[in-house]
């Protein structure tokens, strides 16, 4: 197959134009994944929480403690709680948990650590001390 000189221009202009729009869409492409990766920059400042500067008592770790196991876990029951400083907004937490169907007996209570953090913007996390 052999092409004229005017097909082989329209092919050469043809690819021209392709190789521009790649270009435009390589572009484009990269200022979508900077603008994607800058947001989620930002979205992880605004999530990042700052301990609290401020002192918390023991006595304040086993309220709070108490206060998340009687709202946010209200089937269990917790007793012997024990705090260890970790900062001044920060504890190691040891507590017996059961089932409050069965909190009438020794049994069934099951012992766990947990960390207690205050955070500068008045919340607190009771998590697992993995």
């Amino acid at each position: 197959m052999v092409l004229t000189e005017a097909e082989l221009e329209n092919l050469k202009s043809s690819n021209d134009n392709l190789n521009q729009l790649v270009k435009k869409v390589n572009t484009e492409k990269n200022e979508i994944q900077t603008k994607l990766v800058e947001t989620e920059r930002a979205n992880t400042n605004n999530n990042r929480k700052e301990l609290d500067s401020k002192y918390y008592s023991d006595q304040q770790a086993i309220n709070t403690v108490n206060d998340y196991f009687n709202f946010y876990e209200r089937n269990y029951v917790v007793r012997n709680i024990k705090v260890r400083r970790k900062t001044n907004a920060s504890f190691w937490v040891s507590y017996e948990k059961a089932n409050s169907k069965f909190s009438d007996s020794d049994f069934h209570y099951n012992a766990e650590t947990k960390i207690l953090e205050y955070y500068s913007n008045n919340t607190y996390n009771l998590k697992h001390s993995y």
